[in-house]
């Protein structure tokens, strides 16, 4: 599997865009709806469009004006080539909480607020293989095949 976008509304498209794109390094792209598009070379990218534009089912998928809650549960895990300091160091130049944090015992990432709303868990390439050895090994994710 492989996750091919993630669209997410937010208040500043362009602080928020170049601030991600900065600290998850990505290339930025044009994305209509006065949006971004911020891709790496995998092939994943995210999608950033205005605060307020919802999907609903309809000929035009995304529209303006929607009702739209403060809070969710929306999160994603990723990784960032910096350090957990420099990543740190751009959520908080872009005025997000950030925090250092650990999943399981012993599994360190960096909580990253992106506009104090939604959370991204960043993991440092180094932690990434800590993940890797975590999720491919771990108890915890094991199941019974059927």
């Amino acid at each position: 599997m492989q996750i091919i976008h993630v669209s997410m509304d937010v208040n500043d498209v362009q602080k928020t865009g170049l601030t991600l794109a900065k600290m998850l390094d990505l290339n930025i792209r044009e994305f209509y709806l006065d949006g971004m598009n911020l891709t790496h070379p995998n092939g994943t990218s995210l999608e950033l469009v205005p605060r307020n534009t919802v999907i609903r089912p309809s000929p035009d998928l995304f529209q303006s004006g929607g009702k739209v809650s403060h809070e969710t549960s929306f999160h994603i895990a990723l990784t960032s080539p910096l350090s957990p300091k420099e990543i740190q160091q751009f959520a908080g130049e872009a005025g997000w909480l950030s925090q250092d944090a650990f999943r399981g015992p012993d599994l360190p990432l960096v909580e990253v607020y992106v506009e104090n709303r939604f959370l991204f868990e960043v993991y440092s390439v180094e932690h990434k293989k800590m993940l890797d050895e975590f999720v491919f090994n771990s108890a915890y994710y094991q199941r019974d095949e059927k």
